[in-house]
């Protein structure tokens, strides 16, 4: 994204410019993703289901969000949807298993780059895939240790010999971080003196009662001391008080105290801790609370990418920050806004904008294809189960962006239910 970037400012010399020249890589790329999922799954379930998943890809509204966010999610959108596509053609579709197992390998890696937590999506379900389906174990073995190979060495060897900056530990720490917060707002008495060291040492401990907030952890999350999530001038002016955090081990002993001491606290309040998460992810299980994508809405806007303006900052010198400015300043859209909540407000159609719906219909295709001893069903329905169990872990309460990823997924599973007899592919095709 940043040399796509670079590439825009080289040619235009306009920062505008290099946003449009992101946007069109971004909609090549996908353009190409989307349109050969629809293919595959027309060739599994017939003309009948292509026609329905393209209609659904294209007018769904998270596409008008994501087509042109100069931000990471529309290409992890896309690259999960090759996943699932060239999956689909190592396991059932193509005869060329070399050729499936190379786009699966880079498929695979761009899901875990351009998210992290992605590692645990796309590992997990081709060791599942390896474990059932018995005679593409070779081409499923070797796309698994290529892929666990060439991402431990990004992460571990290239990006530390390049000395890169890590994402900050509170990235990974929402949940833990979100009962905390509740714990230190409502309950501090039961903390030791030990406890609140700990936190401190971790987090600005007298400004959580402040700046907790029940369902949304990016509040308690940007009170971390080893910050890099560096888009708003306060966070910036922060980081610059302890560039270098993460070139020693001090910020992580100090992050293995605040889990001990977290975790024993959990084990004598588990209830608390519990409440705190359901606080925090509520609209991630609940189906039933209509959202809409106002700031007013009760439970919040149902994207982040839509609502109150504000100044969005682009590092763009990696020399610690010294070179930093607002870029573009972010516009209510209007038109967008409204679009997305007239969406909203049709019944029953606004029930395929609900977070939680796709995370129970996730659960219960499995069990379905567990029940019906289902394989294909099975295995294209684990990485939207994974998915949905990561984000419990997420900042935003129900952010229609987290069941995206699973949308797109659990598309090939719904297919794999009308599955055509093999003979047919061909003719749909």
């Amino acid at each position: 994204m940043g040399g796509i970037f670079k590439l825009g400012l080289f040619l235009f010399h306009s920062h505008t410019a290099a946003f449009y020249t992101h946007s069109f890589f971004l909609v090549t790329f996908s353009l190409f993703a989307y349109s050969g999922l629809i293919s595959r799954i027309r060739r599994i379930a017939g003309s009948y289901v292509g026609w329905l998943v393209l209609l659904f890809l294209g007018l769904e509204p998270h596409f008008v969000a994501y087509a042109v966010c100069f931000d990471k999610t529309g290409w992890f959108l896309a690259s999960s949807a090759l996943f699932v596509t060239y999956l689909l053609d190592l396991l059932m579709l193509s005869d060329k298993k070399v050729r499936s197992s190379v786009f699966l390998t880079l498929a695979t890696l761009l899901v875990c780059l351009f998210r992290n937590n992605g590692v645990y999506v796309t590992l997990v379900t081709l060791l599942v895939a390896f474990i059932c389906m018995k005679e593409s174990r070779r081409f499923l073995g070797a796309v698994l240790i290529v892929s666990l190979l060439f991402y431990e060495g990004w992460t571990r060897v290239f990006l530390t010999a390049f000395k890169v900056m890590p994402s900050s530990p509170a990235e990974m720490l929402v949940v833990p971080i979100q009962q905390t917060s509740f714990v230190v707002t409502r309950y501090p008495n039961i903390l030791t003196k030990q406890d609140k060291k700990a936190i401190n040492d971790v987090m600005y401990y007298r400004q959580i009662p402040r700046t907790y907030q029940p369902s949304f952890g990016d509040s308690a999350k940007n009170l971390f001391r080893y910050n890099s999530f560096l888009i708003t001038a306060e966070s910036i002016q922060d980081f610059k008080k302890n560039p270098n955090w993460w070139k020693n081990n001090i910020y992580k002993q100090r992050v293995h105290k605040y889990l001990l001491s977290w975790f024993v606290t959990g084990l004598k309040h588990p209830l608390l801790y519990l409440n705190a998460t359901l606080d925090n992810q509520f609209l991630s299980i609940d189906p039933i609370p209509v959202r809409s994508f106002n700031t007013a809405d009760p439970y919040g806007s149902a994207s982040i990418y839509t609502g109150i303006p504000s100044d969005t900052y682009f590092v763009i010198n990696s020399s610690y920050l010294e070179h930093v400015q607002p870029l573009v300043p972010s516009k209510q859209r209007i038109g967008l806004t409204n679009y997305l909540n007239i969406i909203m407000s049709i019944p029953l159609l606004n029930l395929f904008m609900s977070t939680a719906l796709w995370n129970w219909l996730a659960i219960s295709l499995l069990i379905y294809f567990i029940a019906t001893k289902n394989k294909m069903g099975i295995i294209f329905t684990v990485p939207s189960l994974l998915t949905f169990l990561i984000n419990l872990d997420g900042s935003v309460n129900g952010d229609h962006r987290y069941a995206i990823p699973i949308e797109i997924m659990l598309l090939v599973s719904l297919a794999v239910i009308k599955r055509n007899d093999p003979k047919q592919y061909l003719e749909n095709e």
